[in-house]
């Protein structure tokens, strides 16, 4: 039996990932079935919703812990008198029940998730080293890669850099260099190398499938506000979708799958025909409605802490009569 403070915590994590798993598996099963779509919102308001998504099942199991934890103390269930949600000795955790097996699985998933994850920022930033490494310095800040392929991109988390291969320079002219340079300098102001890289982390706790349509989606949401920066410097929208296409044509698919990491932002490569059609369309889309996701996610928090509460009950009677 652990009691005190590192009981209290264990109890809270037990809460949180038993709530989050709930979301998790609420969020996987409503997209799967495509009851959650953000194609009628901007590339802004899109790439909001997809962090919402991956981190809900976080924030509302933290606040399903809170509110457990809160009704479930002495004072707080002495004086209004709790009957909906009360979590007996929050400061005691048995390590031989089956609170204490849960919470050791979960903690093993979550440690090798980690090395996992680990692993992969390893892998990436080995992958960033070499790009650097075989780069030169070119004009107007960007990198060259000397290269029969073409390929354009952003790369790097600490000091992102935009790289150019020196068959693709040779392939365009200069107001095509500038839309390119443009549109992989928003990547830089924006750090999207890092906040791809940290969206794959989380998406790492959702179902294979799950996860692989999350990054898809939230790559083209960040290529699409990028070609729209670009259109607000350029305003020609016809030649910045013409150097799409022509850059799409000259990507060799092989030589950017080398680098197909999360901390690498592809300019001719992802959803051309869907960052053409946003781009030259007049209604980019609505916005997120804020107070309305907000007031779901306080009711799912609810929900979580009821629910938690419920099975905690239930598992714990039927342990006592079997």
């Amino acid at each position: 039996m652990i009691t005190g403070l590192l009981g209290f915590i264990l109890n809270a994590f037990s809460i949180i990932v038993l709530s989050a798993v709930t979301v998790i598996a609420l969020i996987s099963l409503a997209f799967y079935f495509r009851a959650i779509s953000l194609q009628r919102f901007t590339a802004e308001s899109r790439q909001i919703g997809l962090w919402i998504l991956v981190c809900s099942p976080w924030l509302i199991g933290l606040m399903s812990a809170a509110i457990v934890l809160l009704l479930s103390t002495p004072i707080v269930s002495n004086s209004v008198g709790n009957q909906f949600v009360h979590w007996h000795h929050p400061t005691e955790f048995a390590l031989n029940s089956w609170h204490g097996y849960f919470v050791s699985i979960m903690l093993g998933m979550a440690i090798l998730m980690a090395l996992r994850a680990g692993f992969h920022v390893v892998k990436s930033s080995t992958t960033i080293s070499t790009l650097s490494a075989m780069s030169s310095l070119g004009p107007e800040g960007i990198r060259i890669l000397e290269t029969n392929t073409a390929a354009a991109f952003t790369a790097g988390i600490k000091d992102p850099s935009c790289y150019m291969t020196s068959a693709l320079l040779d392939a365009i002219n200069a107001e095509e260099f500038a839309i390119i340079r443009l549109h992989e300098m928003a990547h830089i102001k924006r750090n999207d190398p890092l906040k791809k890289t940290l969206f794959h982390l989380l998406t790492t706790f959702f179902p294979a499938s799950i996860a692989i349509s999350f990054n898809q989606a939230m790559t083209t949401a960040m290529e699409q506000s990028a070609d729209a920066a670009v259109a607000n410097d350029h305003h020609d929208k016809a030649i910045i979708a013409k150097t799409l296409l022509k850059v799409r044509r000259l990507v060799v698919q092989d030589f950017t799958d080398q680098f197909h990491v999360p901390q690498i932002c592809h300019y001719g490569l992802d959803n051309i025909d869907l960052r053409i059609r946003y781009l030259l369309a007049d209604q980019k889309g609505d916005e997120v409605p804020m107070l309305w996701v907000l007031g779901f996610i306080s009711l799912l928090a609810i929900g979580c802490a009821l629910g938690t509460d419920t099975i905690h009950h239930a598992i714990e009677i039927s342990l006592q009569h079997s």
